[in-house]
Protein backbone atom coordinates (compact mmCIF):
# COMPACT_ATOMS: atom_id res chain seq x y z
CA UNK A 1 0.00 0.00 0.00
CA UNK A 2 2.94 2.60 0.92
CA UNK A 3 4.50 1.94 -2.74
CA UNK A 4 1.06 2.35 -4.52
CA UNK A 5 0.82 5.82 -2.87
CA UNK A 6 4.26 6.67 -3.51
CA UNK A 7 4.23 5.88 -7.23
CA UNK A 8 0.71 8.14 -7.38
CA UNK A 9 -1.67 5.37 -7.61
CA UNK A 10 -3.69 7.28 -4.71
CA UNK A 11 -4.09 10.71 -6.44
CA UNK A 12 -6.19 13.39 -5.60
CA UNK A 13 -9.01 14.31 -8.41
CA UNK A 14 -8.26 16.82 -11.02
CA UNK A 15 -10.82 19.30 -10.95
CA UNK A 16 -11.14 22.63 -12.81
CA UNK A 17 -11.92 26.67 -12.58
CA UNK A 18 -13.30 28.69 -14.73
CA UNK A 19 -11.44 32.61 -15.38
CA UNK A 20 -14.14 33.95 -18.36
CA UNK A 21 -14.27 30.86 -20.41
CA UNK A 22 -10.43 29.67 -19.96
CA UNK A 23 -10.83 26.30 -17.67
CA UNK A 24 -7.96 25.98 -15.17
CA UNK A 25 -6.68 22.26 -13.87
CA UNK A 26 -6.14 21.80 -9.82
CA UNK A 27 -5.94 19.58 -7.10
CA UNK A 28 -6.88 19.82 -3.66
CA UNK A 29 -5.05 17.89 -1.31
CA UNK A 30 -4.35 17.60 2.79
CA UNK A 31 -6.87 18.71 5.25
CA UNK A 32 -3.90 21.07 7.64
CA UNK A 33 -5.65 24.91 8.32
CA UNK A 34 -3.72 26.74 6.21
CA UNK A 35 -4.40 27.01 2.53
CA UNK A 36 -0.51 26.49 0.74
CA UNK A 37 -0.78 27.30 -3.22
CA UNK A 38 1.68 25.52 -5.06
CA UNK A 39 2.81 27.07 -8.61
CA UNK A 40 5.14 25.08 -10.20
CA UNK A 41 7.62 26.75 -12.59
CA UNK A 42 9.35 25.19 -15.34
CA UNK A 43 6.68 22.67 -16.34
CA UNK A 44 3.47 21.62 -14.54
CA UNK A 45 0.88 18.60 -15.03
CA UNK A 46 -1.40 17.48 -11.97
CA UNK A 47 -2.08 14.51 -13.27
CA UNK A 48 1.34 13.22 -14.14
CA UNK A 49 3.25 15.03 -11.63
CA UNK A 50 2.56 12.04 -9.18
CA UNK A 51 3.79 9.76 -11.15
CA UNK A 52 7.51 10.98 -9.83
CA UNK A 53 8.48 9.55 -6.90
CA UNK A 54 10.40 12.68 -5.71
CA UNK A 55 7.50 14.53 -6.44
CA UNK A 56 4.90 12.56 -5.07
CA UNK A 57 7.01 12.59 -1.85
CA UNK A 58 7.93 16.96 -2.18
CA UNK A 59 3.23 17.42 -2.28
CA UNK A 60 2.52 14.70 0.29
CA UNK A 61 5.00 16.37 2.36
CA UNK A 62 3.48 19.54 1.53
CA UNK A 63 -0.50 18.33 1.75
CA UNK A 64 0.70 16.90 5.43
CA UNK A 65 0.58 19.86 7.42
CA UNK A 66 -1.55 22.37 5.06
CA UNK A 67 -4.67 22.08 2.57
CA UNK A 68 -2.76 22.00 -0.01
CA UNK A 69 -4.03 23.44 -3.87
CA UNK A 70 -1.95 22.45 -6.84
CA UNK A 71 -2.78 23.77 -10.12
CA UNK A 72 -1.81 23.86 -13.81
CA UNK A 73 -0.85 27.47 -15.14
CA UNK A 74 -2.50 28.45 -17.89
CA UNK A 75 -1.21 26.48 -21.80
CA UNK A 76 0.29 23.78 -19.04
CA UNK A 77 -0.49 20.43 -17.69
CA UNK A 78 -4.23 19.74 -17.86
CA UNK A 79 -5.15 23.56 -17.85
CA UNK A 80 -6.73 25.49 -21.13
CA UNK A 81 -4.34 25.75 -23.90
CA UNK A 82 -3.40 29.22 -25.93
CA UNK A 83 -2.59 29.65 -29.35
CA UNK A 84 1.03 31.64 -30.25
CA UNK A 85 -1.38 34.31 -30.98
CA UNK A 86 -2.89 34.41 -28.15
CA UNK A 87 -0.37 34.80 -25.14
CA UNK A 88 -1.38 35.54 -21.87
CA UNK A 89 -0.25 38.06 -20.23
CA UNK A 90 0.59 38.54 -16.59
CA UNK A 91 -2.45 39.91 -15.50
CA UNK A 92 -4.65 37.19 -16.58
CA UNK A 93 -2.44 34.31 -15.36
CA UNK A 94 -2.45 36.67 -11.99
CA UNK A 95 -6.20 36.35 -12.33
CA UNK A 96 -6.17 32.60 -13.06
CA UNK A 97 -5.01 32.51 -9.67
CA UNK A 98 -7.83 34.44 -7.82
CA UNK A 99 -10.01 31.99 -10.02
CA UNK A 100 -8.70 28.87 -8.24
CA UNK A 101 -8.68 30.48 -4.92
CA UNK A 102 -12.42 31.00 -5.20
CA UNK A 103 -12.42 27.81 -6.80
CA UNK A 104 -11.54 25.76 -4.06
CA UNK A 105 -13.43 28.36 -1.64
CA UNK A 106 -9.98 29.57 -0.07
CA UNK A 107 -10.01 33.23 1.39
CA UNK A 108 -6.45 33.60 2.01
CA UNK A 109 -3.46 31.23 1.09
CA UNK A 110 0.55 30.65 1.33
CA UNK A 111 1.77 31.33 -1.85
CA UNK A 112 4.39 29.35 -2.93
CA UNK A 113 6.07 29.55 -6.58
CA UNK A 114 8.94 28.28 -8.24
CA UNK A 115 10.90 29.42 -11.69
CA UNK A 116 8.69 31.33 -13.96
CA UNK A 117 6.13 31.34 -11.41
CA UNK A 118 7.31 33.75 -8.96
CA UNK A 119 6.65 36.35 -11.27
CA UNK A 120 2.68 35.80 -11.23
CA UNK A 121 2.69 34.83 -7.30
CA UNK A 122 5.28 38.21 -6.71
CA UNK A 123 2.00 40.08 -8.57
CA UNK A 124 -0.49 37.66 -6.91
CA UNK A 125 0.74 39.00 -3.63
CA UNK A 126 1.30 42.83 -4.15
CA UNK A 127 -2.32 42.65 -6.07
CA UNK A 128 -4.28 41.09 -3.49
CA UNK A 129 -2.47 41.33 -0.51
CA UNK A 130 -5.56 40.77 1.60
CA UNK A 131 -5.88 37.20 0.23
CA UNK A 132 -2.06 36.35 0.41
CA UNK A 133 -0.89 34.78 3.74
CA UNK A 134 2.21 35.11 3.00
CA UNK A 135 4.60 33.97 -0.57
CA UNK A 136 7.61 31.56 -0.91
CA UNK A 137 9.65 32.26 -4.35
CA UNK A 138 12.00 29.63 -5.13
CA UNK A 139 14.90 29.08 -7.89
CA UNK A 140 13.63 32.68 -9.11
CA UNK A 141 17.28 32.97 -10.65
CA UNK A 142 18.54 30.60 -13.22
CA UNK A 143 21.93 32.70 -13.85
CA UNK A 144 25.34 31.14 -12.76
CA UNK A 145 26.98 32.20 -9.81
CA UNK A 146 28.76 35.53 -10.36
CA UNK A 147 26.68 36.51 -13.18
CA UNK A 148 24.68 39.37 -10.96
CA UNK A 149 28.51 41.00 -10.81
CA UNK A 150 29.60 41.27 -14.28
CA UNK A 151 26.13 42.85 -15.36
CA UNK A 152 27.18 46.01 -16.67
CA UNK A 153 26.01 49.03 -15.45
CA UNK A 154 24.79 52.05 -17.97
CA UNK A 155 27.22 54.75 -16.07
CA UNK A 156 30.19 52.39 -16.06
CA UNK A 157 30.92 51.45 -19.54
CA UNK A 158 34.67 51.93 -19.92
CA UNK A 159 37.47 49.76 -21.40
CA UNK A 160 38.77 49.07 -18.07
CA UNK A 161 35.83 48.85 -16.44
CA UNK A 162 34.45 45.81 -18.95
CA UNK A 163 38.12 44.29 -18.25
CA UNK A 164 37.85 44.02 -14.55
CA UNK A 165 34.06 42.39 -15.19
CA UNK A 166 35.18 39.84 -16.72
CA UNK A 167 38.01 39.07 -14.76
CA UNK A 168 35.92 39.02 -11.92
CA UNK A 169 33.54 36.53 -13.66
CA UNK A 170 35.87 34.13 -14.36
CA UNK A 171 37.44 34.44 -10.95
CA UNK A 172 33.85 33.19 -9.60
CA UNK A 173 33.72 30.44 -11.94
CA UNK A 174 34.85 26.80 -11.05
CA UNK A 175 38.23 25.85 -11.74
CA UNK A 176 38.44 22.64 -10.34
CA UNK A 177 37.67 20.78 -13.74
CA UNK A 178 40.71 18.90 -15.50
CA UNK A 179 40.41 21.22 -18.15
CA UNK A 180 41.14 24.09 -16.35
CA UNK A 181 43.89 22.77 -15.24
CA UNK A 182 45.32 22.22 -18.23
CA UNK A 183 44.75 25.79 -19.24
CA UNK A 184 46.37 26.74 -16.04
CA UNK A 185 49.52 24.99 -16.34
CA UNK A 186 49.67 25.64 -20.03
CA UNK A 187 49.01 29.23 -19.29
CA UNK A 188 51.96 29.33 -16.38
CA UNK A 189 54.24 27.43 -19.32
CA UNK A 190 53.95 30.43 -21.73
CA UNK A 191 54.50 33.28 -18.41
CA UNK A 192 57.72 31.16 -17.60
CA UNK A 193 59.21 31.23 -21.24
CA UNK A 194 58.90 34.54 -22.11
CA UNK A 195 61.49 36.47 -19.93
CA UNK A 196 63.70 33.56 -22.04
CA UNK A 197 62.57 34.47 -25.45
CA UNK A 198 63.29 38.16 -24.17
CA UNK A 199 66.87 37.90 -23.04
CA UNK A 200 67.36 35.17 -26.66
CA UNK A 201 66.53 38.54 -29.23
CA UNK A 202 68.49 41.03 -27.21
CA UNK A 203 71.39 38.71 -27.63
CA UNK A 204 71.27 37.97 -31.64
CA UNK A 205 74.23 39.93 -33.27
CA UNK A 206 72.32 42.59 -36.06
CA UNK A 207 74.85 44.18 -38.41
CA UNK A 208 73.37 46.85 -39.13
CA UNK A 209 69.48 47.13 -40.27
CA UNK A 210 68.42 43.96 -40.80
CA UNK A 211 69.88 40.42 -39.73
CA UNK A 212 70.86 38.70 -43.72
CA UNK A 213 68.19 35.74 -43.74
CA UNK A 214 68.85 33.09 -46.39
CA UNK A 215 66.51 32.47 -49.30
CA UNK A 216 64.09 30.12 -49.18
CA UNK A 217 65.96 27.44 -51.71
CA UNK A 218 69.41 28.09 -49.98
CA UNK A 219 70.45 25.50 -47.85
CA UNK A 220 73.22 25.59 -44.81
Amino acid sequence: MAAARLWGMDRPETRFAWNGDVSLAYQVCGEGSTDLVYLQGYCSNVDVNWESAALSRFLRGLARYTRLIVTDRRGWGCSERFTPGSVPDIDNLTDDVLAVLKATRSERASIMATYESTIVASLFAATYPERTRSLILGRTSTGTRGASRSLPRCDDSSPRSVRRRRRSTASSRPSSSPLHRHRRVDAARRRARRPALARRGAAAPLDGARAARPLSGERD
